[in-house]
């Protein structure tokens, strides 16, 4: 099971960022411009976004491994289309599909973790989520840089197609995901959904993740994407595989993840939250002052984001109010806009301001989800009863 979880989220994420460290290519194939490589990260994230909310109410009747497999045959077969596309409108097309495709891989695996039986189980399964988001996310912007560099552009995303299908092969043979059964509902389904849609949007526990969540990937989105491009032009003037090659940086990641599992069921999220935002903070601050503090800013901000992305995603799986399939899809509409509107206003604002607007931009956000936090556990400790000592 623990592999099957791996792959699956290892499988989506590898699609997610495939453009993100490739600017010269985009720009000597599709004549790309500096604003316009935003839009092409944005596209599967926008396409992420739109799906997300009604990835549950489309995949919960079906079994979760039956919606993986299909979601990672989809997935070769666009990685093929990206191989022999012409157009630059073709490109973003191919992205959008791919974005529609991956919540309802995610959010099956979300269910998968869900039905664990006991907490020390879905601890773990959650860290082999995380770790296969962090392997695939990390090889979907280093893999396609060095394979098109080595093997040219499509020959390059033909091997991402059979990467893909080796991890298809592999999660074939699991056979332990087949007790692991759909979410069922006999109520009216259009009522079903909109009564669960106003539960997790009115709840505040949510309503947080959520915006911790938009946070994490907006911040994620903008400093990766304004980095690819930077490190193309001088005084870096790297090519794609060797900026790709920079983002194996957040492998250690992994690591941070697997030895920390007491963060998953701590009482001080608040604390880990802070301390993971100051380390954030002070990778960005050390970042584009010269290539080797660049590696190290990397590998720093890449432990803080996904140690961040792993706290969510344990206080999302101990949802009850709402289905974690459900819940996870809301997230997830959330969190990839935070990072489809990063990779746009990133691109646009280093295009004119350079780095100092990129990281302006940042801090504006995280003072608005900050104060948003603020004023939901100002009223969340409101409504809590007195209790009074006789």
């Amino acid at each position: 099971m623990r592999i099957f979880i791996t792959l699956a989220s290892f499988s989506a994420f590898f699609n997610l960022y495939q453009t993100q460290a490739i600017y010269p290519w985009l720009a000597a194939r599709y004549a790309v411009e500096i604003s316009q490589a935003g839009w092409l990260s944005m596209a599967s994230l926008f396409g992420m976004m739109l799906c997300a909310p009604f990835a549950s109410k489309l995949t919960y009747k079906l079994p979760p491994r039956k919606t993986i497999i299909f979601g990672l045959y989809t997935l070769i077969t666009l990685n093929a289309c990206i191989a022999i596309s012409t157009t630059l409108e073709t490109l973003f097309l191919i992205r959008f599909f791919q974005g529609i495709i991956l919540p309802c891989i995610l959010t099956s695996g979300m269910t998968i973790i869900g039905q664990a039986q006991c907490k020390e189980r879905r601890t773990k399964w959650i860290g082999c989520y995380v770790t296969g988001t962090i392997m695939g996310s990390t090889l979907s912007r280093f893999y396609p840089a060095f394979a098109i560099d080595t093997m040219g552009w499509q020959w390059g995303f033909i091997s991402c197609a059979g990467l893909l299908l080796l991890a298809l092969l592999i999660m074939a043979h699991e056979k332990h995901v087949n007790t692991i059964t759909a979410t069922t509902n006999n109520d009216d389904e259009k009522i079903f959904y909109l009564t669960q849609l106003r539960h997790a949007l009115s709840d505040k526990t949510l309503i947080m993740i959520y915006s911790i969540g938009f946070g994490i990937l907006f911040t994620q989105s903008s400093v990766f994407t304004a980095l690819g491009i930077a490190l193309s032009y001088p005084p870096y003037s790297k090519t794609a595989g060797e900026i790709g090659l920079i983002y194996l940086a957040c492998l250690p990641a992994i690591i941070a993840v697997i030895t920390v599992p007491t963060m998953y069921t701590s009482k001080n999220e608040t604390l880990l939250f802070i301390i993971l935002l100051a380390l954030l903070w002070g990778s960005m601050l050390l970042m584009t002052k010269n290539y080797y503090l660049v590696i190290f800013s990397v590998l720093l901000f890449s432990i803080a984001t996904y140690l961040l992305q792993a706290l969510t995603t344990a206080m999302l799986s101990q949802v009850r109010k709402v289905p974690v399939n459900f819940a996870s899809g809301v997230y997830l509409f959330f969190y990839y806009g935070g990072g489809a509107l990063g990779a746009i206003c990133s691109a646009t604002l280093y295009s004119a301001g350079g780095w100092a607007g990129v990281t302006i931009a940042i801090m504006m956000v995280h003072a608005l989800i900050l104060a948003l936090l603020l004023w939901l556990t100002a009223a969340f400790n409101k409504k809590k009863p007195c209790t009074i000592s006789h």
